[in-house]
C-alpha cells in the first residue's frame, strides 16, 4: 500500500456512520430553545490516555411523557434519539442514533 492510500484508509475507518435520522438531524443543527419531550442527560468521562476519553452518555425519559400504543397486550412506545458530539472548537466528533423501544406488559 501507498502511504496516501493507508491515509485515506484510516480515514474511511473513522468517519461516523451514515445518519438514519434525517429529520432528527436538521433539529439537533438548529437551536431549540423548549423541550417538546422532557429528557435528563447525565454524562460521565473515563481518561484513557492524555489525549483520549472514554464518555458514555444516559438519557433518562420518564414513561408519563410518552404515548404507548396497544397491540397484543403489551404497551409499546418508541423514542428515536439522535445525538451529535462537538468539539470545544466546535467539530462534530462523532454523531449517534438509536431508536429506544419501550414494551410495557400487563399487569396480572
Amino acid at each position: 500500500m501507498q502511504e496516501f492510500e493507508r491515509i485515506e484508509q484510516f480515514a474511511k475507518l473513522q468517519k461516523p456512520p451514515a445518519v438514519k435520522f434525517k429529520d432528527l438531524e436538521a433539529a439537533v443543527s438548529s437551536s431549540i430553545r423548549f423541550n417538546t419531550l422532557p429528557f435528563k442527560v447525565q454524562t460521565n468521562y473515563i481518561r484513557i490516555t492524555e489525549s483520549t476519553v472514554l464518555t458514555t452518555v444516559t438519557i433518562l425519559i420518564d414513561r408519563k411523557d410518552l404515548q404507548f400504543t396497544q397491540k397484543d397486550n403489551v404497551a409499546k412506545s418508541t423514542v428515536n434519539i439522535f445525538g451529535r458530539i462537538t468539539s470545544i472548537a466546535g467539530r462534530v466528533v462523532t454523531t449517534f442514533e438509536d431508536p429506544a423501544v419501550i414494551e410495557v406488559p400487563p399487569i396480572c
